[in-house]
């Protein structure tokens, strides 16, 4: 009943074919019980199929971000109240 969430990439119709330009491509999200994690995994081999955990993606996320933010935390603040308050 335990599932984890994977972001598969690089969508291929059962047929073996690829479903869009090879540049092109379909992110999903889906949950899979532990017990089929084998067997999803070898379609995912044979088919030539991309796959990343949720933590994965956020990781990668995480490192392309810039390390110095183009903005500081008091001028976010600013902003906020500016548009909030119509200033």
């Amino acid at each position: 009943m335990f599932a984890k969430n994977y972001n598969f990439a690089g969508v291929t119709n059962l047929m073996g074919r690829s479903a869009m330009k090879p540049t092109e491509m379909q992110s999903v999200f889906l949950s899979v019980p532990k017990a089929d994690w084998k067997l999803l995994k070898e379609l995912i081999r044979k088919f030539g199929w991309q796959v990343e955990t949720q933590e994965q993606l956020l990781e990668r996320f995480a490192k392309s971000r810039p390390a110095i933010p183009p903005v500081s935390e008091e001028e976010i603040i600013e902003e906020v109240k500016a548009v909030r308050y119509k200033q």
